[in-house]
């Protein structure tokens, strides 16, 4: 340690005040454009040392909180000037000022605000080992998080391609050797980001992808961690979802059920039948509440009959099968299937979805009210999609498509006109890529039916058989999308609380998009 070099005995084993959710709320309040960079920040702080202190970690909140307060008097680009070291010096003092002043406000101690201010001084550069621990847990959220933003500097002509490249290869080059835990998580979303760069093609302002990669290893996608485990929210998705709240305004994705309700001809009909009433507890003697009752105390109970998958749901992952030895995802009907359903895989195992959420109104894109039976929504539209409202869906979110399905409900002859419009191959391709955790539409399939490309061996729902089975990615259907496409809304913060039922093989949910 040399001098000048705060000691790490100052940021371990310290109590916590309230000045680290003082600091993410801050970064929330401020509308920081990468806020959830920020928060993932912290997050990786901890992934790499569980017991890092409170200083360090108000430092990986607050280290790149200059953005949030733009500066019209200089001409500084992060696209351009990324590998500056003029730059990273004027970036990395801003960054230490604006916190310092904001810690002193809060009553922070000056120790307390000199060693995050020096931290955050060198986050660019490391330097010494709290440091060091700072910059790998930047660079690993950055991978993470920020992949996207480095696709729109090539899309909009503020990096070449191969500039954004050298960018994104920087995050690990960067990271200290003696870490080497932290070099091991980051080369698996190095991979992936690269893929998303070096294949990412400028056509017509839009960037659309060739690549056929696998699922992403970034967010809290992690090498051999079940999909289950990848969709359920920490707290750093949780905290970076309350960022997406501005308006305060909640949108309700599911319409009524009802008896005899429209469903998708394979599941049985959605009843609801009356089991106890005041009147019958009467005509049959029935004391429930012990005598005497004098006031005639009654209630009212019912049956409610149908699947799951009733209405807006969502699929667990044993829910579809493929091949002889009907395989789902992470089990089998052949291993793990009892006489009361699946034991493995069912809605016991569907995590709370609690993420940002991106909305692609096709037929707003189009101009019409809804797309025609059997239209298909391809990868390339979702990409002119996010070109037209500069939204696009990213890393452990959940990607919402409107076919305009809904519009006609509940009239049979409306429905019958749009029935089967939905995503085809290419497009869950796209999203597959882009490792969203969840996707949904508002029909009653998900997918494009009958499926124009069925492949071989030929398979009648392909965009099931890759998203749900091959890569665990849950689906949503029958979502009521109307209401968010109307309001213009593009993004939000999406909530979807499965019923954990025992051997079921789906859940029905009531989401909400939260604006």
């Amino acid at each position: 340690m040399t001098a000048g070099e705060p000691g790490d005995q100052l940021t371990a084993g310290e109590p916590v005040s309230d000045l680290l959710p003082a600091a993410r709320s801050w970064v929330q309040e401020v509308n920081h454009p990468h806020a959830r960079h920020l928060l993932g920040t912290e997050e990786w702080l901890l992934e790499l040392d569980p017991e890092a202190g409170e200083r360090l970690r108000v430092a990986a909140i607050l280290h790149d909180i200059e953005r949030a307060f733009p500066d019209p008097t200089v001409d500084w680009d992060s696209a351009r000037d990324w590998d500056s070291v003029e730059y990273n010096r004027w970036h990395q003092d801003r960054c230490a000022a604006i916190a310092a002043r904001w810690l002193r406000e809060q009553g922070a101690s000056d120790d307390f605000v000199k060693e995050v201010e020096a931290l955050i001084r060198v986050h660019e550069d490391g330097g010494w080992a709290d440091a060091d621990l700072l910059q790998a847990a930047d660079s690993l959220s950055f991978l993470d998080t920020l992949t996207p933003l480095v696709i729109s500097w090539v899309r909009s002509g503020r990096a070449t391609r191969e500039r954004a490249v050298a960018k994104v290869r920087s995050s690990l080059d960067r990271i200290d050797p003696s870490l080497e835990h932290a070099r091991v998580l980051a080369q698996p979303m190095l991979d992936q980001a690269l893929r998303e760069v070096q294949h990412a093609d400028v056509e017509n302002g839009a960037v659309s992808s060739s690549s056929g990669g696998g699922v992403s290893n970034r967010g809290i996608v992690r090498a051999g961690q079940p999909a289950a485990d990848a969709a359920a929210p920490t707290p750093a998705h949780v905290l970076a979802g309350v960022a997406l709240i501005r308006e305060g305004r909640m949108y309700r994705l599911a319409r009524e059920r009802f008896p005899k309700m429209p469903l998708f001809p394979g599941h049985p009909t959605f009843e609801v039948v009356s089991y106890r009433t005041p009147h019958g507890s009467r005509v049959t003697g029935d004391h429930h509440w012990g005598l005497p009752n004098d006031a005639c105390l009654g209630y009212l109970s019912e049956l409610v009959i149908g699947t799951t998958h009733t209405g807006a749901h969502i699929d667990a992952h044993a829910h579809m099968t493929v091949g002889e030895d009907d395989r789902w995802h992470g089990g089998s009907a052949r291993a793990e299937l009892g006489d009361f359903g699946p034991v493995a895989g069912d809605a016991t195992e569907i995590p709370p979805l609690w993420r940002r959420g991106v909305l692609y109104d096709v037929p707003g894109h189009r101009g019409v009210t809804a797309l025609s039976a059997g239209e298909p929504v391809t990868g390339d539209e979702l990409l002119a999609i996010e070109a037209a409202t500069g939204v696009a869906v990213g890393p452990g979110d959940v990607a919402l498509v409107r076919t305009g399905y809904l519009a006609g409900w509940p009239d049979p002859d409306r429905l019958s006109a749009s029935r089967g419009a939905g995503p085809d191959i290419s497009a869950a391709r796209l999203l597959l890529e882009r490792g969203v955790v969840a996707t949904g539409t508002d029909t009653e399939t998900y997918e494009v039916q009958p499926a124009p490309d069925r492949g071989t061996p030929a398979n009648p729902q392909p965009v099931h058989t890759l998203l749900l089975i091959e890569h665990g990615i849950y689906l949503l259907e029958s979502l009521d999308l109307e209401g968010l496409a109307a309001a213009g809304v593009r993004e939000f913060l999406f909530v979807a609380l499965p019923l954990a039922i025992r051997g079921a093989t789906g859940s029905m949910v009531d989401p909400v998009a939260i604006t």
